[in-house]
């Protein structure tokens, strides 16, 4: 019984430092640069927004992947995704809601190229990387 106990003792935190480095290093080469597929373009100011993910989260929350700090925008106001070929925009029932060239939308609406998009009247452009050379960017 000693035996076993010392051997225990001996193997299991060899087999959990393993089971770390093993799951780190995996991680690790998860990790790629997504490249953007399209990005939003604030009307007001020219800002450009890259969506990164197949599916991202908008709103005020700092724990969204696209972050709009106006007192209009919801905590979690919307979500734009990436499925069956295209981006599609709900709105996650947002008190001042979303709407795609000028309608309230009330469910997942497909969205297209140029599709003039407002967070609580905050309002966004959404461009593909084809028409990312017709950005103008500042060189601050």
């Amino acid at each position: 019984m000693d035996l076993f106990l010392s051997i225990t003792r001996l193997v299991l935190p060899i087999l959990g430092l393993f089971v770390l480095l093993y799951s780190s290093v995996s991680l690790l080469k998860n990790i790629k640069s997504k490249d953007s597929k399209a990005y939003l373009q604030n009307t007001f100011n020219g800002d450009v927004i890259s969506l990164h993910y197949g599916e991202n989260s908008i709103g005020r929350s700092k724990t969204c992947d696209i972050t709009i700090n106006y007192p209009t925008v919801s905590r979690l106001h919307a979500v734009i995704s990436f499925k069956k070929g295209g981006w599609q925009l709900t709105d996650t029932h947002s008190s001042t809601g979303t709407t795609v060239n000028g309608k309230k939308i009330e469910e997942r609406t497909p969205l297209r190229e140029e599709d003039n998009i407002a967070f609580g009247g905050n309002s966004f452009i959404l461009k593909y990387k084809s028409k990312m050379a017709d950005i103008p960017i500042s060189k601050n």
